[in-house]
């Protein structure tokens, strides 16, 4: 999903500082209820469940997980809402916009995970700068391209859980992408 490199784009950028992947937190029984009653998919995050930021940021890349998504917005801005005014607040700062109108642009994000909204859109063009900006970043490069990822040990530490990007790791194995 195009709008979670945005959310991953704008957490690691809204970030105190480094140190702040390794901050842990908890998840929310709101944000799971959410999640679930719009029939979200992802790895299945419950609610008491505690990860590092890092960890939270590999569940929502590598398995598409929606609680991840919301459950880092509300720590970089306090709720989903002031997070998505930062994420559109980056559309206009990469110059993402229909012509020079910032009431016609050609990306609007609604939420931070991408699950449908009438109004939550964006264009080829704008899809493919957005990867363009997220593979300049180091940490966002390694992210985007990681083929598994071993979570820290707060998060189910007795389950020797590794996360597997199934998209690279089923282009590896047909020769398709060089690992």
């Amino acid at each position: 999903s195009m709008t979670k490199v945005m959310t991953l784009i704008v957490v690691f950028e809204n970030l105190k500082n480094e140190d702040s992947l390794k901050e842990v937190i908890t998840i929310s029984e709101e944000v799971q209820m959410q999640m679930e009653s719009a029939g979200s998919s992802g790895f299945g995050l419950k609610a008491g469940e505690k990860l590092t930021v890092e960890d939270l940021i590999y569940v929502m890349i590598l398995q598409s997980d929606n609680i991840a998504c919301v459950t880092l917005a509300e720590y970089i801005a306090g709720s989903e809402a002031e997070f998505v005014k930062l994420m559109n607040a980056k559309v206009r700062e990469m110059g993402l916009l229909e012509g020079d109108s910032e009431k016609s642009p050609s990306t609007l994000f609604q939420n931070s995970h991408g699950l449908h909204h009438q109004y939550h859109y964006s264009t080829c063009y704008d899809m493919a700068s957005i990867m363009a900006y997220a593979m300049k970043n180091t940490f966002c490069a390694n992210v985007l391209t990681s083929l598994k990822y071993k979570p820290s040990d707060n998060f189910r530490p007795n389950d020797g859980i590794t996360f597997y990007n199934a998209f690279l790791v089923h282009g590896v194995s047909e020769g398709k992408i060089s690992p």
